[in-house]
């Protein structure tokens, strides 16, 4: 599974900044690097998105998360 993806099925409708970013990540579907590796991803919402310190804060915290759970199985 992708992060994007499993960031919007495990978080969307969190009430911390990490659902904050996963309901602002799936509303910018079609822009939003999905299929891009993290580090691009994260440039985007600097770049792009200028994404406060609290949004890489919670997007470090899941990148973190994910590699953990998901992509080391």
């Amino acid at each position: 599974m992708h992060f994007y993806s499993w960031v919007i099925k495990n978080y969307e409708n969190d009430e911390t900044m990490k659902g904050v970013l996963a309901r602002s990540m799936k509303a910018s579907r079609g822009k939003y690097p999905a299929q891009r590796a993290l580090s691009t991803q994260r440039r985007y919402l600097i770049n792009c998105c200028d994404a406060s310190d609290n949004c890489l804060k919670a997007f470090d915290e899941l990148a973190v998360e994910y590699e953990r759970k998901v992509h080391r199985k």
